[in-house]
């Protein structure tokens, strides 16, 4: 069972979050954070914060076990 609740902003994050593990795989995570980095650098804080969404959504489809449901 999850001890902490997790908010999705929207669904912009689910779609980013299925289209990096499709390119990705298990790297996924690292990509998110990876591209996140480099928009802060840029000073794009819209595609920063956008990227760190799919980040955390990544974190929430990895952190349920096996035996959990995902919703």
């Amino acid at each position: 069972m999850f001890d902490t609740l997790h908010f999705i902003a929207d669904r912009a994050a689910v779609d980013g979050a299925v289209e990096l593990i499709g390119l990705f795989g298990e790297e996924a995570r690292g990509e998110a954070a990876r591209r996140a980095e480099q928009s802060r650098r840029i000073g794009n804080h819209i595609h920063f914060t956008r990227w760190r969404r799919v980040e955390r959504m990544l974190d929430v489809l990895t952190q349920a076990g096996d035996d959990a449901t995902r919703h």
